[in-house]
């Protein structure tokens, strides 16, 4: 199979208006692409969920209004605020009340919870990444106001599809420090994470969906709980407001907000299949392993489920046994590792 979209072509960077869908009432099957929940009291409505995205982060908004006429084009923006603290120790602007913040660590942090988070990724370390790369960040395309600050800045979607996969590995390594890195050298391994948020200021719960669904490896109940905790500090960090936060305190708590937030914002545009198109066709051009666009394809397909893979156009015919077989074997090798 082909990609539809020329590996050269300019995506057409076109804002994308938010969708508007009507609030389900109690009791109503949800029935949308493969998913399908019964509406309850305790899910979200979207009227809700389009409020909460009017909310910005306050302590990042200050910090570019008092210094972001002094920020150069290519600075980094951490290592800048690092810089001011070291050079003005006495200065009660944001920048302390900020730096001050992010190294505190909210009421409900448990230690032995976020190391056993960490474990837990480790020990499925290749199927958390693939699942990252074809399932979590290829469904997150279709989430249209997510997509609109990558269309801003044409993150991930270089027209040169080197600079586009060095961005994609630039991602990854960013969550491997965090999750192998020692969470007492909070400047080592925390440190990117903020760099997030100086950037740009429901990722944890489709890798457990994915990796239980799809990979059909077995998690404990603690294990999802440890992984939740651990992607509950990462958003503290990256300043989301704790009303929000609440939702990662339980697996259950995370199913109930990520089925609303599916149903309301889900919504893949003809931008957004060329947007995942070219992600993939970066890793087949510039990945390390020499594996056929179809794979990629492939691969992303399975985990996505086919009325997803129908919509985004990653779809291949089922006929297409060797790839087909070859992935399953590797999930397989998967779940012994």
């Amino acid at each position: 199979m082909s990609c539809p979209f020329l590996h050269n072509q300019l995506i057409n960077a076109t804002l994308i208006k938010p969708s508007v869908r009507p609030d389900p009432t109690v009791g109503q099957q949800i029935c949308f692409y493969d998913q399908i929940f019964t509406w309850t009291d305790k899910h979200v409505p979207p009227s809700k969920l389009n409020q909460w995205r009017k909310h910005g982060d306050s302590l990042i908004d200050q910090f570019f209004q008092e210094y972001g006429e002094q920020l150069q084009a290519n600075d980094d923006t951490y290592e800048y605020l690092e810089h001011f603290l070291v050079t003005n120790p006495l200065n009660t602007s944001c920048l302390i009340k900020f730096s001050e913040y992010i190294r505190q660590r909210p009421i409900w942090f448990n230690r032995e919870q976020i190391l056993h988070g960490q474990k837990f990724f480790l020990k499925n370390l290749p199927s958390m990444l693939t699942t990252i790369v074809y399932h979590t960040l290829v469904i997150g395309y279709g989430f249209q106001q997510l997509n609109n600050i990558l269309i801003k800045t044409n993150y991930l979607l270089s027209n040169d599809l080197k600079e586009s996969h060095r961005r994609l590995v630039e991602t990854l390594q960013m969550i491997a420090t965090a999750i192998c890195g020692d969470i007492d050298q909070f400047d080592e391994t925390f440190s990117d994470v903020i760099r997030v948020r100086l950037l740009h200021g429901m990722f944890s719960f489709s890798s457990l969906f994915c990796i239980e669904q799809h990979f059909h490896i077995s998690l404990s109940h603690d294990e999802k709980e440890a992984y939740l905790h651990f992607w509950r500090y990462i958003g503290w960090l990256i300043g989301i407001d704790e009303q929000y936060l609440i939702y990662l305190s339980s697996y259950e708590l995370a199913e109930t907000i990520s089925q609303p937030i599916f149903y309301h914002f889900y919504l893949p545009s003809q931008t957004l299949k060329h947007m995942i198109h070219h992600t993939l066709m970066s890793s087949y051009f510039h990945g390390e392993l020499p594996l056929s666009f179809r794979f990629h394809l492939g691969i992303s397909q399975i985990l996505q489920g086919e009325q997803v893979s129908q919509a985004l156009q990653i779809d291949q015919p089922k006929s297409d046994h060797l790839h087909f077989y070859t992935i399953q074997f590797l999930f397989q090798i998967f779940r012994l590792i």
